[in-house]
């Protein structure tokens, strides 16, 4: 099942890439923050825990820089 919900979430940037500036990253970011989420609670390992947080937040940041850069970019910020 992991790898399937993997699968999803690439396909999500995958098509944010070919589809820009119409919002699909911000889904995709979140896909994959739920999916680090997911795998948080799945592993006993405290070095995967650590990994997947530190992913969770970079995930976190680019959904802010992306917003950032979209309102600066639209004359909003």
């Amino acid at each position: 099942m992991s790898g399937k919900l993997m699968a999803a979430v690439d396909a999500l940037f995958l098509l944010s890439m070919l589809l820009p500036k119409r919002g699909i990253i911000y889904v995709a970011c979140g896909a994959w923050i739920a999916y680090l989420i997911y795998q948080l609670k799945r592993t006993p390992y405290r070095a995967v825990k650590i990994i997947n947080g530190g992913l969770i937040v970079l995930a976190a940041i680019m959904m802010a820089a992306n917003l950032y850069f979209m309102f600066r970019q639209r004359g909003g910020v």
